[in-house]
């Protein structure tokens, strides 16, 4: 694989912090303002991408797929996706029409990483830990549950393996372990979400 998009990449910055292998093309869809403002403090610090970065500044409400391809993202070779964070913040209909552009996209030898849901308990732990440490919200006062939608979707597991995806679900600890990579020491106040087998890796 040559080509990986990060949707709703936001701040994200694995295409300068990750050794891409050569000729690598990273696409990373947002809106305009959050990949300018990402820039900005990037060529602040010099920063240098590891690989081809491309932005791609599209709204995922309006046709991004079609800014993809003039990208140059080609739909005839595999790519690599990335989807996390972002499942909560559609409504269940957004979520489908997500699946079924990146379906449609996505050459044989295609993987697809996302993070299924992330629970109300779970920003009430990461704000509490916050407080604790710090003294403060990290929300800054805003309750995010407010900011999310929970509607009635299909299981992401089921709707990728009835196209034909083979779906391996795992916890955020189990996926660590699998990439060899050692799990700091984690407050109990964030433990249980470690645990949870709320991430998905898909191979098309």
């Amino acid at each position: 694989i040559r080509q990986a998009v990060i949707v709703a990449a936001g701040l994200d910055a694995r295409a300068y912090r990750l050794d891409w292998p050569a000729d690598t093309a990273v696409f990373e869809i947002d809106q305009s303002k959050v990949l300018e403002f990402k820039q900005v403090v990037l060529t602040e610090h010099h920063a240098q991408p590891t690989c081809d970065r491309r932005p791609v500044t599209v709204d995922l409400r309006e046709d991004w797929p079609a800014a993809l391809r003039s990208a140059g993202f080609d739909p005839e070779k595999p790519a690599a996706w990335s989807a996390e964070g972002l499942l909560r913040y559609l409504p269940g209909t957004a979520q489908d029409l997500l699946f079924a552009r990146i379906d449609e996209l996505s050459a044989p030898g295609s993987q697809l990483g996302l993070e299924v849901f992330m629970a109300s308990g779970d920003f009430n732990s990461i704000a509490d830990y916050e407080k604790q440490m710090t003294g403060q919200s990290p929300f800054g006062g805003v309750d995010p549950a407010e900011l999310c939608y929970d509607d009635e979707r299909a299981d992401p597991a089921s709707w990728l393996a009835d196209k034909g995806w083979v779906v391996h679900p795992f916890s955020l600890e189990a996926l660590t372990l699998t990439y060899g990579r050692t799990i700091p020491e984690i407050p109990d106040e964030l433990g249980g979400m470690m645990k949870q087998p709320r991430h998905l890796i898909a191979t098309r």
